[in-house]
Formats: C-alpha cells, sequence, structure tokens
C-alpha cells in the first residue's frame, strides 16, 4: 500500500537565484499572467495558494506554493498540490499543472 501514500498529492520543488522577496513578486507576476486563479497570498507567511475549479476530470485542486530562504540571494520554492476529488485522472492532471506551474517560473523568471 506504500505505492497509494501520496495518492492525492503532487510536489515539485527547485532552488533559484532570487532573493526571497523579489522572487515572491515574480512568481506573483508570473501567476497573474498565465491567468492562475489565486486564492490568497501571504508574503509575511511566505505561500501563495491557487486553486482550480471542477472540471470533466477533476474536483478540483489546491496548490500551494511556499517559499524557504537557503542563503541571501536564493530561495527555495516548492509547489503542492492535492486532489479535492478521489478520481485518478484528476491526480494525472493535477500532477500536470504541478510541471506546467514549474515550466512557466522557468520561463518567466528565466531560471534552469
Amino acid at each position: 500500500m506504500e505505492v497509494f501514500k501520496n495518492l492525492f498529492r503532487n510536489e515539485g520543488s527547485q532552488t533559484v537565484s532570487y532573493s526571497y522577496g523579489i522572487l515572491f513578486k515574480k512568481v506573483l507576476e508570473s501567476l497573474k499572467k498565465n491567468k492562475w486563479v489565486i486564492k490568497k497570498q501571504d508574503k509575511k507567511n511566505r505561500l501563495i495558494e491557487l486553486g482550480t475549479g471542477w472540471s470533466m476530470y477533476s474536483y478540483g485542486e489546491s496548490i500551494l506554493i511556499t517559499f524557504k530562504k537557503v542563503s541571501k540571494r536564493k530561495t527555495r520554492i516548492n509547489i503542492i498540490s492535492r486532489n479535492m476529488g478521489g478520481t485518478f485522472i484528476g491526480f494525472i492532471k493535477d500532477h500536470k499543472n504541478v510541471q506546467k506551474l514549474i515550466k512557466e517560473f522557468e520561463e518567466d523568471l528565466k531560471i534552469k
């Protein structure tokens, strides 16, 4: 059963060469540009929450983006997606959203 431990959760992370303040601003700009629905943004607690609605494949998804200072000029960004329903197809779609966010951040923030 270990294989199903994280069935409803997808995750991705990357360390980037931006200070937290600059990265938080740039991530918000990227999310708005790419038309993500921002449910909550909390700079003090270093998080942004996104949401997707119902679709033919999913009951929706909650995406949490968190930031952790690595050094003065480096920050680790973590993306966690939770499927709001119980469909396996939704889990696959949500995984694609995590990958899509990472790709958008790489393009918009010029990181590799």
